[in-house]
């Protein structure tokens, strides 16, 4: 049970990454990709409350933790903007440093990946 939360709010945690990457480039893109994403996971949350409900958790613990999944697309769009603000001194976001940071975070994923295995 704890698995599947957890691997949820690790894919949330990838999900926050491009909304906060969207927003770099632009409002709308971000909203765009935030309306996606939420249809994309209202399945996997519903699967893993049904779970933990399955598993005997109460209803207001079941909540609580239902409300954390947010915590990590929160945490995440506040350090992409964070991050890409501070790491260059120009006055607008370019193309190429949003590809270069999703591509970045793409290469540390396949590397932590490889070595984890």
């Amino acid at each position: 049970m704890w698995m599947i939360f957890v691997a949820v709010s690790m894919d949330l945690f990838s999900d926050g990454l491009m909304i906060g990457t969207g927003s770099s480039v632009s409002t709308a893109l971000a909203l765009t990709l935030a309306l996606e994403q939420v249809m994309a996971d209202v399945p996997e949350g519903y699967a893993t409350i049904a779970n933990m409900k399955d598993k005997g958790i109460p209803r207001r613990r079941r909540l609580l933790l239902s409300a954390s999944f947010a915590l990590p697309v929160l945490l995440t769009v506040a350090a992409v903007e964070d991050m890409l603000s501070e790491a260059h001194e120009s006055a607008q976001d370019h193309r190429s440093s949003v590809l270069a940071f999703a591509g970045g975070f793409v290469l540390f994923t396949l590397v932590s990946a490889g070595l984890g295995s």
